[in-house]
């Protein structure tokens, strides 16, 4: 993460910044309090995706800034990892700011899960991980965009042995 990146990142967990940095060079710590704080998980999820999605997207009224946590699907998975699945709800109002796509200024509800776990690194220590998965393809349909999964031919069929 570059200095810009972090500071976004500590400015967007708000109340949780000093958490955050007394525990993310003791991955047990970090590991214990993700399992155990759904809010501190939520602000961590939200930090780690919100600044992008609203970099493309107008965020709606909902929830804090267009994100919103789902705590009934969000969690520890097993004893070693927790995740937090998430919405953001916004406007594609800004011009090519999303794949350099013109704006439509339709609604969006971008999905998403953000999964939190203690890796190992090649030196031998751990650490902490934050994986997001979203939903690409569900944003892409509501962008009016159709996803092609078909691989490109060459114009001319090659030659068979």
């Amino acid at each position: 993460m570059t200095e810009e990146e972090e500071a976004m990142f500590l400015e967007e967990l708000g109340g949780f910044a000093g958490d955050y940095l007394g525990l993310r060079d003791d991955p047990e710590a970090f590991l214990s309090a993700i399992l155990e704080n759904g809010e501190l998980r939520e602000a961590l999820a939200r930090a780690d995706t919100s600044p992008l999605l609203r970099s493309w997207f107008t965020p709606r009224d909902e929830g804090e800034g267009g994100w919103v946590a789902d705590s009934q699907r969000s969690g520890a998975i097993g004893k070693s990892a927790a995740g937090t699945e998430w919405s953001f709800l916004g406007v594609h109002d800004q011009n090519e700011t999303f794949n350099g796509i013109r704006a439509t200024g339709r609604e969006v509800e971008v999905r998403g899960y953000t999964l939190m776990s203690i890796e190992p690194t090649d030196e031998g220590e751990s650490r902490v991980q934050l994986r997001r998965y979203v939903d690409w393809v569900g944003l892409y349909g509501q962008l009016g965009l159709s996803v092609n999964w078909r691989v490109p031919l060459p114009h001319e069929v090659p030659d068979l042995p």
